[in-house]
């Protein structure tokens, strides 16, 4: 993943890097991800045991997947590639992943209802309550880092929550995603899915979201980066080397079903 990372920055025009790997303040935030992930979340190996088929199948809201990682919504894609969300897309598609695809209404109706589909300051849970009651469709409510935040999401009709500091890009100091992940799964029990985002580069953090306890993965700035190097074939290939790192990872902790991962093949929790 580093070698796709400093391909990119060589091929795309420095205000275009800079948009997508933009980090509030000094970037601590980013950087702490990066760190509970290598310092404080250990991997316990397995062996002699069978893992000559493994299988990445996953069930989000009652629908069985190929793999649970998917691609977070991110904006402007054409400026990675002149392919842009299509590009994406094929990407996402080829390597049978889910994509969150990032969409606004640009073109809208003349004033009075022009300020209605811009961004508000104002915007409150009861305008969350006034969605859910508009569709049947899963609610995922985005950017909790809270057990207050998830218990106000559970209570106006969440249906998952991802678990995000969205990207380290808001503000600086900030939690780590996957350093609140573990309390945030305990105090939902079941009662909504669970995902996670945030400085998710490799197989092993994959390995290790799911083990606490998300039920998929969301990855953001990768999947631009493999836009800007290969278009929709960078795409495939940035997900496809995330699942075979996944696929070696389980094998080496002795699983070959992604319902098998928990938190006893962390360290930090076995004992």
């Amino acid at each position: 993943m580093p070698a796709i990372l400093s391909k990119a920055k060589e091929i795309l025009l420095p205000h275009r890097f800079n948009y997508f790997h933009y980090q509030a303040g000094y970037g601590y935030t980013y950087q702490a991800s990066r760190e509970y992930f290598n310092r404080h979340l250990k991997i316990i190996p397995k062996v002699l045991t069978d893992v000559s088929e493994i299988s990445l199948q996953t069930t989000i809201f009652g629908h069985i997947y190929n793999n649970p990682i998917i691609i977070a919504p991110t904006a402007f894609h054409r400026l990675a590639h002149c392919d842009g969300e299509w590009g994406t897309a094929q990407g996402a598609t080829n390597a049978e992943s889910i994509y969150i695809c990032n969409w606004t209404l640009s073109t809208v109706s003349t004033h009075p209802r022009l300020d209605e589909h811009t961004p508000n300051a104002k915007l409150t849970w009861k305008e969350f309550q006034w969605l859910r009651k508009l569709t049947k469709l899963p609610l995922v409510c985005k950017g909790i880092l809270s057990i207050d935040d998830a218990k106000l999401a559970l209570e106006y009709g969440a249906d998952g929550i991802v678990v995000s500091n969205h990207g380290g890009r808001q503000v600086d100091t900030g939690l780590s995603a996957i350093e609140c992940l573990k309390d945030i799964v305990e105090f939902v029990n079941g009662r909504c899915e669970v995902f996670v985002d945030g400085g998710i580069r490799t197989g092993t953090d994959v390995l290790k979201c799911l083990a606490l306890g998300a039920k998929g993965v969301l990855v953001g700035r990768p999947i631009l980066y493999g836009l800007t190097c290969g278009g929709h074939n960078g795409v495939e290939a940035v997900l496809n080397l995330l699942k075979q790192e996944l696929m070696y990872d389980m094998a080496s902790c002795g699983l070959t079903r992604i319902e098998q991962i928990n938190e006893r093949i962390l360290y930090k929790y076995r004992q």
